[in-house]
Parts: structure tokens; sequence; C-alpha cells
């Protein structure tokens, strides 16, 4: 087998303005698994993409794909996609950034895992961000949309702590002496498709709009 064991003794990060994407790859054409444990996988807007083929992906590590913004607008958060034979995994956040000084919020990033048996994992974050405040004589920011989540397993259990992929709200308008100006739009909902021999949830489901 070829696996992949990773015990990180600090974060595998990447910064704000300078996203990280993450690939990992273990067991072609043998088979093996990716097992990963310690501090967050956390790209800051970078993709993170993990298949293990003939094994298991687990661990409890964050897996984070969330966006920042400096000044202004928040730019869109990474993608989540894993596959392999079953999953076992905690937290995935790949929530959009809130916008700043009347910038736009970031949209969610999709989420998606595909195994031939159980998944399982932790909470499921891919909710929009927040538009801004106006500023002077600007208009309030518009909010991102949440991002998908997608999970199948072909015959085997799902179950996943909770999903929250609602819409960011829109920032206020101004009302000084330049105003009133208008507030943002809030983000669209997110889609939530989930598809396994039975399915449970410790938590909400949450893909209203803002």
């Amino acid at each position: 087998d070829h696996n992949i064991d990773m015990h990180a003794g600090s974060a595998i990060t990447g910064s704000v303005g300078s996203p990280l994407n993450i690939s990992m790859n273990a067991g072609s054409p043998y088979g093996g698994g990716i097992s990963l444990l310690g501090n967050p996988l956390q790209t800051f807007g970078g993709s993170i993409d993990l298949s293990a083929t003939g094994g298991s992906v687990s661990g409890s590590a964050l897996l984070d794909t969330r966006s920042y913004s400096y000044y202004g607008a928040a730019p869109d958060a990474g993608n989540i996609t894993v596959s392999g034979d079953s999953i076992s995994l905690g937290a995935l956040n790949a929530s959009g950034g809130d916008g700043s000084s009347g910038g736009n919020g970031g949209h969610g990033g999709s989420v998606s895992l595909t195994a031939n048996g159980a998944i399982t994992t932790g909470i499921i974050d891919t909710h929009g961000g927040n538009g801004a405040a106006a500023v002077s004589s600007t208009y309030g920011g518009s909010a991102g949309g949440g991002g998908s989540v997608w999970a199948t397993s072909y015959g085997g259990h799902i179950q996943i702590a909770s999903i929250d992929a609602h819409g960011g709200n829109g920032g206020a308008g101004y009302g000084g002496s330049f105003g009133p100006t208008s507030g943002g739009n809030g983000g669209s909902g997110g889609t939530v498709t989930l598809y396994g021999g039975s399915i449970g949830l410790t938590g909400d489901i949450l893909t209203y709009g803002g």
C-alpha cells in the first residue's frame, strides 16, 4: 500500500492574499489511504483536494479554505474535494470572507465528498461572507452566496454534524451628509445534496439567503 500519514506539528497554511492549493493523491495504482492529524490545513482561499485509491481518508485536522479581506472585497473561498473508499474527518470550513470598507463578501466554496463506504464528518460550513457597511458616499457591499455541499456514499451511511450554507447579509448603506445610499444585496443560499444508504445529521442544515 502507498499511504500518506501527516502528523503536523504546525499548521500547513497560506496567507492573506497568497492562497495555497493542497493536493494529495494516495494509493494509485496499488491502493492506500490518507491520515490527517494535528494542526489545520489552512489555504486562505486555495483549494484542498484529497484522493485515496483503495483506502480511506481520515483524521481530525481542520480542513479550512476560508477567504479573508485585507481591504475592500473579500475573495471567494476555495473548494474542498475528498474521495476514497471511506471518509472520516473533522470540521470542514469553506466559508466566504466578510468584506471591509464597503466591499463585497466572498462566496462560499463547494464541498464534495465521494466514497464507496461510510462518510462521517464534523461541521461543514460553506456560508457566504457579509458585505461591509458603506463608507462615505459609497453603497453597502453585496454579500457572498453560500457554497454547495455534495456527499455521495455508494451504499454506506452518511453522518454529518451539521451543514451551514446560508447566504451572507448585505452591508448597510450610508446615511451621512452624502447619503442616503442603498445597502448591498444579500447572498443566495447554497445547495445541499446527500446520497447514501442511510443519512444522519446531529444538527441543522441551513441554506437560507441573506
